[in-house]
């Protein structure tokens, strides 16, 4: 996930039944801020993960509305009663909380 294009909408939501998958991928987020907002004078880089470190650090959510699947396999899952999970990562510009809910 290129997070510099991701920048085109507001939200970025990944889904599955592995929820360490998703917290590694939360922790990627959180580990790419740390790398581009460590300041050793070097040339500006731009830190396209700040946006979405909020939410990184939220974390995957468990999936309780149910009413659409995305792929056969969350029907699969859903429908046999497994737990599936999703990581929603909203932008957010001003490095502040975003409480706007839903997800």
């Amino acid at each position: 996930l290129q997070l510099a294009c991701a920048q085109q909408t507001t939200t970025v939501t990944i889904r599955s039944n592995w929820k360490g998958y998703l917290q590694e991928f939360a922790q990627a987020i959180r580990i790419a801020h740390a790398y581009y907002n460590d300041d050793e004078g070097e040339e500006t880089i731009i830190n396209f993960a700040a946006p979405y470190l909020h939410s990184a650090i939220k974390g995957p959510q468990l999936r309780t509305d149910k009413r659409v699947a995305w792929t056969n396999f969350e029907q699969k899952y859903d429908d046999v009663g497994e737990a599936t999970y999703q990581l929603v990562l909203r932008y957010n510009n001003h490095g502040i909380s975003d409480d706007s809910g839903g997800g």
